[in-house]
C-alpha cells in the first residue's frame, strides 16, 4: 500500500500486523514510512523510535529516525542517529548523503563535503551528491573543487539552470578566463521562461540588476534574486556583499 501511495490503508494493516505481533519491528518502520509519507514526521519517529526500542541493532531505523529528525530541523539529533546507522553499517550511501544535509542545515560545510566525499567514494556514478558537494564548496570558497562538480552535474543534465549558474560563479570567483564563455555555452540549453534564467541573463550581460530582481515572483526567488545581485556586485568590484536570505 506505501508503494501505491494508500498511506492510511497501509497504516490500518500496519496496526493489524503490530497488534498481532507487538515486536513486528518491520511493521513499526513500514508504519513510519507512511507516516513520514503523509509530513506526520513526529508521528514516523515515534514508529522509528520503537522500532530501535524493540532492536536497537535495527540499522534502517536509525537512517530512518535521523531522516525524520532532519526534516523536523533538529540536526544534531538526526546527526547522532546517523552517526549509529553509518557505525553499524560503514556503507549506508544514505545515511552519509543524509547526515552531509545534516552538516549543512548547520551550517558546517566542511564536514557536509567529507560526508559527500564518503557517499561518492562509496558509488562514484551516483550523481545526487555531486551538486551539493559543488554548493557546498562554493560556500567556503574551494571554487576550484566547486566547479569540477559542478561541470560534472551540467554534462550530466544541462536543461537544469542552478548548477549551471553555480559553476560560472565558482569559475569566475576562481579567477578562471573560461568562465563567461562557459556561460555562453549552457546558458541557451535553459528553459528561457523559467526562474532562474533571468540570473543567467544577468551575468551574460543581457538584463540589468533591476530587471533581475523583478522577474523573481515568490518569496524564495526574492531571496534568491537579492543573493545573486550581491554576487554580481561582487564580481562588478564594487563593495555590496552577497547574502542569501
Amino acid at each position: 500500500m506505501i508503494n501505491k501511495k494508500e498511506y492510511d490503508r497501509a497504516i490500518l494493516d500496519l496496526d493489524q500486523a503490530i497488534r498481532l505481533d507487538p515486536r513486528y519491528v518491520d511493521a513499526y518502520n513500514d508504519r513510519g514510512r507512511a507516516y513520514f509519507a503523509k509530513h506526520d514526521y513526529d508521528g514516523a519517529v515515534a514508529e522509528w523510535t520503537e522500532a530501535i526500542r524493540i532492536d536497537p541493532s535495527f540499522t534502517i531505523g536509525y537512517r530512518n529516525r535521523g531522516r525524520g529528525l532532519l526534516d523536523k530541523k533538529q540536526y544534531d539529533q538526526a546527526i547522532a542517529d546517523l552517526d549509529i546507522a553509518i557505525k553499524q553499517d560503514p556503507k549506508f550511501i544514505s545515511a552519509c548523503t543524509d547526515r552531509a544535509i545534516a552538516y549543512e542545515g548547520k551550517g558546517d560545510y566542511d564536514r557536509a563535503v567529507a560526508n559527500r566525499d564518503a557517499a561518492i567514494k562509496l558509488d562514484p556514478n551516483n550523481m545526487s551528491s555531486y551538486p551539493s558537494r559543488g554548493y557546498a564548496n562554493s560556500y567556503l570558497g574551494h571554487y576550484k573543487a566547486a566547479a569540477a562538480d559542478l561541470a560534472r552535474v551540467v554534462e550530466k543534465d544541462p536543461t537544469d539552470a542552478y548548477p549551471v549558474i553555480w559553476h560560472y560563479l565558482a569559475l569566475a570567483r576562481a579567477g578562471d578566463g573560461t568562465a563567461f564563455t562557459e556561460l555562453q555555452v549552457d546558458a541557451p540549453k535553459l528553459k528561457r521562461t523559467e526562474w532562474p534564467y533571468p540570473v543567467a541573463e544577468l551575468f551574460l550581460g543581457k538584463r540589468d540588476l533591476d530587471s533581475m530582481v523583478a522577474a523573481a515572483a515568490k518569496p524564495d526567488q526574492q531571496c534568491e534574486a537579492q543573493y545573486y545581485g550581491g554576487v554580481w556586485n561582487l564580481l562588478q568590484n564594487t563593495a555590496i556583499a552577497p547574502r542569501l536570505c
